[in-house]
């Protein structure tokens, strides 16, 4: 179990949430391979990338108000219970 007042260690793992937000931002912008071969959508389906919304629970609350503060193509966010007093300091720098 992490010491949950190991701030380095929450916020490498809070990167490495970071970094998987923006391939999968990258991937939904790249949308045409992706929604009709992996998720089956038909070709009439259209993303307004003006209105990316990011999301979660818990760490993943902390990752969505991280990935909203660190990369513009996020407009909106929210956090359902967002974990965020581990790294609330740093973030905050």
């Amino acid at each position: 179990m992490v010491n949950p007042d190991d701030q380095e260690t929450f916020l490498s793992r809070l990167e490495v949430r970071l970094t998987e937000m923006r391939q999968l931002i990258d991937d939904i912008l790249n949308w045409s391979e992706m929604m009709e071969s992996t998720l089956e959508f038909g070709t009439n389906v259209k993303i307004d990338m003006e209105k990316l919304v990011v999301g979660g629970h818990s760490f993943g609350g902390m990752t969505a108000l991280y990935t909203g503060y660190r990369d513009e193509r996020a407009k909106a966010v929210f956090g359902f219970d967002a974990w965020i007093w581990p790294v609330l300091p740093k973030v905050m720098d």
